[in-house]
């Protein structure tokens, strides 16, 4: 008994469904743990709110300055630093824009959505369900998957701070450089501010949002590895195969299926989401970087969010493609087998008769 109590502490994750609680994802859900018992839906829905409606605020006043600016700038009272960033301005606001949208996107579709089915598998990593609930039964299946997350949780954690760093490095830089003593206190600050709340929550929001798209996508995977693994192993057994088992075979197959399409409702807003703003993004920045002069610290920032942006595009077409692979090779297993088990369910059948 300590054995498994062991065994299955190897693939809890106690704070995987923080970033839920803690960023608004999610208001419909009652997160016990993180608030001392007590349940607080109300309170989780109004940050959900709030960061619904700074968002809404943020991209009508990027799209007033880029409508409204002169060769790329505005008056220092409308408290924007971007404009102090180099390259060509208005295709930072547009990258600005572009990020807040996709990020209003992913929000309001956590918050309200129905399709999510795909919680069960953060209970489950929690260690509040059972594995088997979700058809996974091997031990050591359980723990490479939840290794495989807990190793992702801690990339996407380095890579955040990385960001972060960066870009309110810049941030600062700019803020020091471009206000003089007088304006600092009255604009500066206040455009610090201002510019510091997207820069942390956008990114943040975007990277945990790829966590829990990750997690889904590889159990997915994983459930048509075991399946196709477990399949060509009976196909391999020169035994009689009974029509039960053959209809459980069936059965978990279309199980599998069935919960792969229930997750896709949920996720392919948010792939759409992720993909339709990081293309233009990805360009931006690149033209950006290869095309106009900026200083060392633009350089830094606007290469390190091509690097993030372009490595969570190049990952989520991956996985996506991965899973559709997997998918293609059960079909493919569950065609050998029939073809090999086809003359001896015939032979059993004949016998009976």
């Amino acid at each position: 008994m300590q054995d498994f109590v062991a065994k299955r502490q190897n693939f809890i994750i106690d704070d995987i469904d923080l970033p839920l609680f803690k960023y608004g994802f999610i208001h419909k859900q009652n997160f016990i743990d993180y608030c001392n018992g007590k349940r607080i839906q109300r309170i989780q829905s109004y940050k959900s709110y709030l960061f619904i409606v700074s968002y809404i605020f943020n991209i009508i006043r990027y799209i007033f300055y880029v409508i409204n600016s002169v060769d790329g700038k505005v008056p220092i009272s409308y408290l924007e630093n971007i404009q102090y960033y180099g390259g060509i301005i208005q295709f930072t606001r547009f990258e600005v824009i572009f990020s807040l949208i996709s990020t209003l996107v992913i929000i309001i579709h956590f918050n309200y959505s129905n399709d999510l089915n795909w919680i069960e598998i953060i209970e489950i990593l929690k260690g509040s369900q059972s594995m088997a609930r979700i058809g996974i039964i091997e031990t050591e299946s359980a723990e490479k998957f939840a290794n495989k997350i807990k190793f992702m949780k801690s990339i996407i954690q380095i890579t955040l701070y990385f960001v972060l760093f960066s870009a309110t490095l810049l941030l600062f830089v700019v803020t020091v450089i471009f206000y003089d003593s007088e304006d600092i206190l009255k604009y500066g600050i206040p455009s610090f501010i201002l510019c510091s709340t997207i820069i942390f929550s956008v990114p943040t929001r975007l990277m945990y949002g790829f966590l829990y798209f990750y997690t889904v996508i590889s159990y997915c995977k994983m459930r048509f590895v075991l399946y196709n693994n477990a399949l060509r192993v009976k196909s391999g057994r020169k035994l009689f195969i009974e029509y039960r088992i053959f209809i459980k075979i069936l059965r978990e197959h279309n199980s599998i299926l069935n919960a792969t399409d229930s997750y896709n409702k949920f996720w392919k807003v948010y792939y759409f989401a992720i993909t339709y703003a990081l293309i233009p993004l990805n360009l931006m920045l690149l033209q950006q970087i290869l095309f106009e002069d900026l200083n060392i610290f633009n350089y830094f920032a606007y290469s390190s969010s091509l690097i993030g942006s372009l490595g969570l595009h190049l990952m989520l077409n991956l996985m996506t493609a991965s899973v559709y692979k997997e998918s293609a090779k059960s079909y493919k297993c569950l065609h050998e087998f029939y073809l090999n088990s086809k003359s001896l369910l015939n032979v059993k059948h004949k016998i009976k008769v």
